[in-house]
């Protein structure tokens, strides 16, 4: 389940699709590191077999940590990817590939559904705090972005990995800040 070589066969075959979204979560947003790679999910939908595929691809924190969709656990996140030597959660894929992405889920879909309702019965639970996509006027503790997204490096806040995010988390409607997601600062992302 370790990767050894640079990116691993699901992350070559994922990249190279058009319709992906990763999802990141902060577990601390009020007082942690902000940089949203404590969790990090791709989504893969796919219209002709009308159900999307779920895969986690880091873990940025040591915390036991429990993903839910809707109301039905999934698992501990470290034990999802793998992230656990010695009998201990790590820190895993948050500065470069160490473990693999694993499909941890296959999720029904019609032709209806949009991606964001899907992300939105996500919820990670760390302890007492449920992180989910922040409704209206909520600071983020998880976003939904188009494509396989380059998460910052662990301990890089977001804002300090794209530069444009604060501009955006503060006022998303404006088109001028449309597309934050696109230009990292380099050597602050986690690119596989």
């Amino acid at each position: 389940d370790v990767a050894t070589d640079g990116p691993d066969q699901i992350h070559e075959d994922l990249a190279a699709q058009k319709n992906i979204w990763t999802m990141a979560f902060e577990d601390m947003a009020t007082k942690g590191d902000f940089d949203f790679n404590d969790l990090v999910l791709t989504i893969v939908p796919d219209k002709k077999t009308a159900n999307a595929d779920i895969y986690i691809c880091a873990t940025g924190g040591t915390i036991s940590s429990y993903l839910y969709y809707g109301e039905e656990q999934i698992g501990e996140i470290h034990s999802l990817l793998g992230s656990i030597e010695g009998g201990k959660n790590v820190i895993a894929n948050t500065h470069s590939q160490k473990y693999q992405m694993k499909k941890i889920r296959t999720i029904d879909l019609d032709k209806n559904t949009k991606i964001e309702d899907v992300a939105r019965k996500f919820k990670l639970i760390v302890g007492n705090d449920v992180v989910t996509l922040p409704g209206k006027g909520e600071v983020p503790k998880a976003i939904l972005v188009p494509g396989f997204w380059a998460w910052p490096k662990e301990s890089t806040r977001i804002d300090t990995a794209y530069p444009r995010f604060a501009d955006w988390a503060y006022d998303g409607k404006n088109s001028n800040h449309a597309g934050w997601y696109k230009h990292p600062e380099e050597g602050k992302t986690v690119k596989f």
